[in-house]
């Protein structure tokens, strides 16, 4: 019987810096933020670190610099038992970094991102691929690999099964063949309906998303919980009332639960109920990653908040 036992996760991992206003100003205003902290972060980094932590595999894949900002952040990565061998390596990549702002009623994320050259996979890095139970990854990161559509087609040929997060920058004419690849497509409630503005609304965006062979939608709708969507059902789990300390890192928390759900064969239903418990744990607490954390204490969360997670 095969045996695939990891998952891989592609790009990004950079710097947070969290800074606190009393308010987000009106263009042109001036404000003064305090500085907070500085902690590692990315998006799909971050999910990488909630499923390690829940006792999955997990493989990352990134190109980046040998700077000591870079080593700091994959050394992070190792603590929280992540394998790093299959990163690649360039010169002359400047340091990408995300700014969180925090005001009393939301967060603010301003994105740095640098440009970063495609990588022709090695021999290595192709196997990890074919042989991965998921790959999971941002829309435009897989860019990051050389002949990207060649070999995308080619890891799910070799049984890998793709989950992308969608937002909603990334250009249409990659969005039909990366739908017809994918198995589990991640949206937050902002990203999906921007999208489903080009099809004539929800209905017909979700028509053509399983026309291409999607399975799974999921998507996040941040204090009202989530809905998971197949070609045959609707799925609605609703938030927990709990204090929000930082909503950073939710939706990241939300897509690696959900897929460790799936990983060990979970139903939908238990899926659901366990991500959106993570999400409402990490939110409670402060830091991206505050939610890397063990399947028991999620659960312990879930049960002291009034809805026992189960199979």
């Amino acid at each position: 019987m095969e045996m695939r036992d990891y998952s891989v996760l592609i790009s990004v991992v950079h710097m947070d810096e969290y800074y606190n206003v009393d308010a987000w100003p009106q263009e042109g205003d001036k404000v003064e933020m305090t500085p907070m902290v500085k902690q590692p972060g990315g998006r799909v980094a971050n999910t990488a670190c909630v499923m390690s932590q829940l006792g999955d595999g997990i493989k990352f894949f990134d190109v980046l610099s040998r700077d000591a900002t870079d080593s700091f952040l994959l050394e992070d990565l190792e603590t929280y038992e992540i394998n790093i061998s299959g990163v690649s390596y360039a010169d002359g990549i400047v340091n990408s970094k995300c700014i969180i702002i925090l005001s009393k009623k939301d967060k603010t994320c301003l994105k740095i991102v640098n440009p970063k050259p495609q990588i022709e996979l090695t021999n290595s890095q192709r196997e990890m691929f074919y042989n991965s139970k998921y790959i999971y990854c941002a829309m435009g990161f897989h860019e990051l690999i050389e002949n990207s559509r060649e070999n995308f087609a080619s890891f799910v040929k070799h049984g890998a099964r793709l989950a992308m997060d969608i937002e909603e920058g990334f250009r249409i004419d990659d969005q039909d063949y990366y739908f017809s690849l994918s198995d589990v497509l991640f949206f937050n409630q902002f990203g999906f309906l921007r999208n489903a503005e080009l099809y004539g609304g929800e209905e017909g965006f979700l028509q053509y998303i399983f026309e291409r062979g999607v399975k799974i939608v999921a998507l996040t709708l941040g204090k009202d919980g989530c809905k998971i969507i197949t070609p045959d059902r609707v799925i609605e789990e609703p938030a927990y009332d709990v204090k929000v300390v930082d909503p950073s890192g939710a939706g990241d928390t939300f897509n690696g639960a959900f897929l460790h759900g799936l990983i060990n064969g979970w139903s939908l239903e238990r899926c659901a109920k366990f991500a959106v418990g993570a999400a409402g744990y990490c939110v409670s607490t402060f830091g991206a990653r505050s939610a890397a954390v063990s399947e028991e204490t999620i659960n312990k969360f879930i049960k002291e908040n009034g809805r026992l997670c189960k199979s």
